[in-house]
């Protein structure tokens, strides 16, 4: 398959099903446009609030060493509970209930997105500093549902809310499309493996990837701009 197959407009007509379909058969889909421009400067500006003053709860904030020197915020949980610009930016906007519900069926109305409060990481921003020197700075293969099996969230998609373009040069996405193989000597690597596919965004897209399928980024390049991205659990309504 090729990634462009995994990339649909969101105003597009029929983008519902092409969304549906591309996430069945794949595991993932690229859905562009779904935020405009204003809603993504709420979003930016509630983030840059929050990393002014970020949670003091332990183990909220991810620190990693810079290169020169001090520390580089690379991941922030439950960003929805301590600044309220982002949920609400978020949920008012329905772009992610709309989505969900291309999903999994149902209603907007029909879908949730978690909060941190039933046990998951809630909205995780996640940040690509160029600067950042830690050994995570590439995130490594896995999936989601591996932390999660315990919660009423499953099952669920991770939607990720771009507020910077991502690319190979700032540590884009990387998937493993559902029903190809993943060696199980790769887990918790950054070995490149073939059937990858790299997923770039423009600002305003949302990534949407399932939570069995298999994914990683890699690092920023040093001259790259930082790569901001929101993160939420999505799923359909227990009745």
């Amino acid at each position: 398959m090729s990634v462009d197959e995994t990339v649909v407009d969101y105003h597009a007509i029929g983008a519902g099903a092409l969304i549906g379909k591309s996430v069945a058969s794949h595991g993932f889909c690229r859905v562009r446009g779904a935020f405009a421009e204003g809603e993504v400067a709420v979003l930016r500006a509630g983030l840059a609030a929050l990393m002014a003053q970020p949670p003091r709860e332990a183990g909220l904030v991810w620190h990693s060493p810079a290169a020169g020197g001090g520390s580089v915020v690379q991941r922030i949980s439950r960003t929805n509970l301590f600044a309220p610009t982002i949920w609400e930016g978020m949920v008012g906007g329905a772009q992610l209930g709309q989505i969900g519900s291309w999903v999994f069926g149902g209603d907007p109305g029909d879908i949730a997105i978690a909060t941190g409060l039933e046990g998951s990481d809630g909205v995780v921003a996640v940040i690509k500093d160029p600067r950042n020197a830690s050994e995570h700075a590439a995130l490594r293969w896995h999936c989601d549902d591996s932390f999660t099996r315990h919660l009423d969230i499953n099952p669920f998609v991770n939607c990720g809310i771009y507020l910077d373009r991502s690319d190979a040069t700032s540590g884009a996405l990387i998937m493993v499309a559902r029903g190809q193989p993943f060696p199980s000597s790769a887990k918790e690597t950054v070995d490149a493996i073939p059937h990858q596919q790299l997923v770039e965004a423009d600002v305003g897209d949302v990534v949407v990837h399932a939570a069995d399928v298999w994914h990683r980024s890699g690092c920023s390049n040093p001259d790259a701009d930082t790569r901001r991205v929101l993160y939420a659990n999505v799923f359909r309504r227990r009745r």
